[in-house]
């Protein structure tokens, strides 16, 4: 039986181990350096953490963030009220063993406590990454538009999550 994944705050302390597993995730994601790391923890709506190393991240940011990423602002552009996921990311080792849905359903918890109705989030269309597509779906995400990124070479497709109960 696998044991449940534990989920505790991000903070700075774990900005090595961060670093570390965005760096082998930069094609699904973007490259970050400490600077970016500790400007998106200043802004961050949610920041959570799965396990002691650990073993997989989420940052994700409210519409009152002052960030100017395009695919933020595809979101801020469109709705009013949201939670954006600037990035979700687990190890390797760890993957297959519900530390990502633990992640985004402690992120959905708190997005449902302060009232928020939906999560966003973006997913690669080129380069593609069919297993987000087929993960994100499964955990009730609908794609509702896609975009270019500028100088990338990148296009991503957007998703939203509608929250229960509000």
């Amino acid at each position: 039986m696998v044991s449940p994944v534990q989920i505790r705050p991000l903070t700075i302390n774990d900005a090595s181990a961060v670093l570390a597993l965005n760096a082998a995730s930069e094609t699904e994601t973007a490259p970050m350096g400490k600077a970016e790391l500790e400007g998106l923890l200043a802004m961050a709506f949610y920041r959570g953490a799965a396990g002691d190393a650990p073993d997989g991240f989420c940052l994700a940011l409210d519409q009152n963030a002052p960030c100017q990423s395009p695919n933020f602002n595809w979101f801020a552009k469109r709705y009013d009220h949201f939670v954006y996921v600037d990035r979700i990311i687990v190890a390797a080792h760890a993957r297959g063993r519900g530390v990502a849905r633990a992640l985004y359903e402690d992120l959905f918890r708190a997005a449902r406590r302060a009232g928020h109705a939906m999560v966003g989030c973006e997913v690669n269309i080129n380069p593609p990454n069919p297993a987000s597509d087929r993960f994100h779906s499964r955990l009730g995400f609908n794609r509702i538009g896609q975009g270019v990124l500028s100088g990338t070479g990148k296009s991503v497709s957007y998703w939203i999550r509608k929250l229960p109960g509000l």
